[in-house]
């Protein structure tokens, strides 16, 4: 019986220890999931504030006009050179 009563403190102790064990598994994974929501949230704000804005659309027909534009502007300017030489 001695032996039995041996035995049966030490399967306490172990399944103590594991206990133990376990929650502290579970601690430490709440730890973790915390830590993993905040680096979350940080990387989330530190986004938002690096938004890159794009310009405002232009159509099809505006470009072409602009580059029409833009054209006879440095035609303009070719013989504006060219009656200066002269």
């Amino acid at each position: 019986m001695g032996y039995n009563g041996q035995n049966n403190g030490i399967n306490c102790f172990i399944s103590a220890t594991i206990l133990r064990l376990k929650n502290k598994d579970i601690v430490m994974n709440k730890k973790k999931k915390i830590n993993q929501i905040h680096q979350k949230r940080l990387k989330a704000a530190k986004a938002k504030g690096n938004v890159k804005k794009k310009g405002t659309y232009i159509s099809k027909a505006d470009r072409a006009k602009l580059e029409a534009s833009t054209e006879s502007e440095s035609e303009n300017e070719a013989e504006d050179s060219t009656i200066n030489i002269s």
